[in-house]
């Protein structure tokens, strides 16, 4: 079975493997069963010394009729000895019978109704000659009727269990495959309605462009597009000036170039409309401008952002902007006398970050009046 789910086999003959491996004592066990392709009788060997391997037993001509009968007689648990079987290469010598011949039969035949045909499927248990492993054993080793009853038994529930198990597997696989299939075949058509109104848009404005051509070219000229031509001109139907002026101009460069081996024919390459090819666009990295963290205007940066924060609290209660009032909003609320003596021994750093910054702290660049008056005096001096 290599490497494939063991259920993509037929039920019964995925359960065949297991079966050889659910007592000890066991030698061998046979399938007899009708293969689903050619609906015909197959049998089917795996040893439990030989890796569990399946091997395929030729089946006698003269005998299939006689193992059909057999396989479809037997449904549930029947035991029986080894000459009788269909298949047996010794005949049993007739003799009378005895309450004992039951004790006597060894191989144990189990039957379940066939997935293809009215008939059964028949597993076929050997067993060692030495049953040891199934508890105490009379003298001769042979299984008691008790033995043999709790066996049938648990070999049948066994195997009526995994061939569920492997039935239930391929319904929900089955199931799980169509309901795939049934999504590709969805997306399938989806994609195929996508690609067939693509090509009709596509033709439409193929039509469009030779309708345009027509108008740029002189009566009895034959000029054609080539494909990569088109290509180029359809992103930009939407502008027909444009596309006419670069067609006119194609057809003009193209009759140019071929001005004395002009032939009937004209084609139209893409490289006629290189300025109509979107060239990729370069992003610029715009650097916005922040204030050193480290440097010795940081203290002042955030001073004046405190003053620009006050000021328009005091804006939004309709306070006036006195250096009294912003300096009692701040975060640390100091007097009008601190914030100008500290505006005053920093003007020089407050006019170049006022310079460096243009948009920030626009607040208290036109209406704080100490801000403003030291901007004031900076124009002065540059005058002077």
């Amino acid at each position: 079975m290599g490497t494939n789910f063991n259920f993509l086999n037929q039920p019964i003959l995925s359960a065949l493997a297991d079966a050889a491996r659910l007592l000890p004592g066991l030698q061998q066990v046979d399938l007899l069963y009708c293969e689903h392709e050619k609906s015909s009788l197959k049998w089917i060997r795996v040893k439990a010394n030989d890796d569990y391997l399946l091997e395929n037993i030729p089946i006698d001509r003269p005998k299939i009729n006689d193992i059909i009968q057999f396989k479809n007689d037997i449904l549930g648990t029947r035991w029986y000895d080894p000459e009788e079987l269909p298949f047996s290469e010794t005949k049993m010598i007739n003799r009378s019978h005895s309450i004992f011949d039951e004790i006597l039969k060894s191989v144990l035949c189990i039957g379940f109704p066939s997935s293809i045909n009215s008939g059964h499927d028949v597993f076929i248990f050997y067993f060692r000659e030495d049953a040891s492993e199934f508890g105490p054993m009379r003298d001769d080793k042979v299984l008691e009727t008790t033995q043999k009853i709790v066996i049938e038994r648990l070999l049948q529930s066994s195997l009526k269990a995994i061939l569920n198990n492997y039935s239930h597997n391929r319904k929900v696989m089955a199931e799980l495959n169509k309901n795939i299939h049934g999504l590709l075949s969805s997306k399938q058509q989806k994609i195929d309605v996508q690609e067939q109104e693509l090509l009709r848009m596509t033709k439409e404005m193929d039509d469009i462009l030779i309708g345009i051509l027509s108008e740029v070219k002189n009566d009895g000229e034959i000029i054609r597009l080539s494909k990569a031509a088109k290509s180029i001109l359809r992103p930009h139907l939407s502008n027909i000036p444009l596309v006419k002026n670069a067609l006119q101009n194609a057809v003009n460069f193209s009759k140019t170039i071929s001005f004395g081996l002009m032939g009937e024919e004209l084609i139209l390459h893409d490289d006629y409309f290189s300025d109509l090819v979107q060239k990729p666009k370069t992003t610029s990295v715009v650097q916005v401008k922040q204030a050193d963290e480290y440097s010795a205007n940081t203290k002042m940066y955030r001073f004046l952002d405190s003053l620009e924060k006050a000021s328009k609290d005091l804006i939004i209660k309709g306070m006036k902007l006195t250096s009294s009032n912003v300096g009692s909003v701040l975060e640390s609320p100091i007097t009008a006398a601190a914030i100008s003596d500290k505006l005053k021994n920093h003007s020089k750093k407050l006019n170049l970050l006022l310079q460096q910054y243009p948009d920030n702290w626009k607040t208290i660049r036109n209406k704080f009046r100490p801000i403003v008056n030291i901007q004031e005096r900076a124009s002065e001096n540059k005058v002077a």
